[in-house]
């Protein structure tokens, strides 16, 4: 996890990729950009900063919480849908935006507080508290002259075969990912989920 710098495009130059993200990153837009695996990249900009909860049959990205006591699942509604690799010279229809601060990045365990971690997670699956914990540290980062799009491009590129996404809202700041598991496909009346971590034996 890291900041996301901000960016000053040139706007003499076509907005298409990185540059397109870097705008819309430069006019704090609530958006989501992302690539599925064989696809071309998509940008999904809401022009409100405020999410609500999906509803059902509804085309939109989902943000949802690793801890649901933090809140409710919400998205992010297609109001614009924008082709990242399409040459553009505006972005008429997208405002620039004068919100506040963004959330604040959280800083996660460092070294000696993952250790920690471990050590306890490690006597509670022996105590019968636990059965499986899953855990991460944060590492800060210098990222040069990287800016937002680029990071994008540069996790498309590095990883084809990767759903990666970048999501930014007023509420959570900026997120960027990439993961190879599929959390569920559907067609005709069939739904397949892909459980790359599952715990449960199979029978």
């Amino acid at each position: 996890m890291c900041d996301m710098p901000p960016h000053q495009p040139d706007h003499r130059t076509a907005l298409t990729g990185a540059a397109l993200i870097d705008e819309l990153i430069r006019r704090k837009a609530t958006f989501a950009a992302f690539r599925l695996p064989g696809k071309d990249a998509l940008a999904y900009v809401q022009h409100s900063a405020d999410l609500q909860p999906p509803h059902a049959g509804q085309q939109c990205f989902v943000l949802a919480p690793f801890d649901t006591g933090e809140g409710p699942v919400l998205c992010i509604k297609p109001e614009m849908i924008l082709a990242i690799d399409e040459d553009r010279s505006t972005m008429s229809g997208i405002a620039e935006r004068t919100d506040g601060p963004e959330h604040a990045l959280f800083h996660g365990l460092d070294r000696t507080g993952y250790r920690s971690a471990v050590a306890e997670s490690i006597n509670a699956i022996r105590a019968g508290q636990l059965q499986k914990v899953v855990l991460a540290r944060t590492i800060a980062t210098d990222l040069g002259h990287a800016t937002s799009g680029s990071l994008f491009q540069a996790a498309c590129l590095a990883y084809p075969s990767a759903f990666v996404a970048m999501a930014r809202t007023k509420r959570f700041g900026t997120w960027l990912g990439a993961t190879p598991e599929r959390l569920m496909s559907a067609a005709m009346n069939r739904i397949g989920v892909d459980s790359l971590a599952g715990t449960l034996p199979a029978y």
